[in-house]
């Protein structure tokens, strides 16, 4: 189970549980930037770790970057894929000038990647927790207060209905891109 706020924001962010998003932000996720950003940074270091160890081929870059527009378009804080190329490009060694991202840019941009990447590696729910959970360790290390939360009764009843439908969601679309395959 997640400790903070700031990662219960943020795993409500990349899973797309905009309801709880609300919730959350009216007991005060993300009114300090600088929590927040240790949580998502931490995250994003894994995250791009993992992308690393899986083998990504910078050669996707593009469409990984398209993805990952394309999710954050409804939402407050869309990101271009420029940003996402350049934040990306950057964590795995090219020479980059990202310094515009960081200073205004670096957590809806880090948030992008980090949801795009747990779609593409195809985490469950599980491996997002401890995703999550990872970036919270290293932002405790790095020594980034975040805020301790536990959530209520009924916010954890909605986090159970929305992490059944997500798995849901998830299964069905495995099943139709292991159907793809076979085909």
């Amino acid at each position: 189970m997640l400790t903070t706020l700031e990662g219960h924001h943020l795993r409500a962010c990349v899973l797309g549980q905009f309801w709880l998003i609300r919730q959350l932000e009216r007991r005060g996720a993300g009114l300090d930037p600088i929590a927040l950003f240790g949580v998502v940074e931490g995250t994003f270091v894994t995250v791009v770790d993992q992308l690393g160890r899986s083998g990504f081929p910078l050669t996707e870059l593009r469409c990984f970057a398209d993805t990952a527009v394309r999710l954050t378009a409804a939402g407050r804080e869309p990101v271009s894929a420029d940003e996402v190329i350049r934040i990306v490009g950057y964590q795995f060694g090219e020479h980059v000038d990202v310094a515009d991202i960081e200073a205004r840019r670096a957590v809806p941009v880090r948030r992008a990647v980090i949801g795009t990447a747990v779609r593409r590696l195809r985490l469950t729910l599980h491996d997002v927790d401890n995703l999550l959970r990872r970036g919270e360790s290293l932002a405790s290390q790095w020594g980034f207060a975040a805020t301790t939360y536990h959530p209520g009764p009924l916010t954890a009843c909605y986090l159970r209905v929305a992490e059944a439908r997500w798995a849901s969601r998830q299964s069905r679309r495995s099943r139709h891109t292991q159907l793809g395959r076979v085909l």
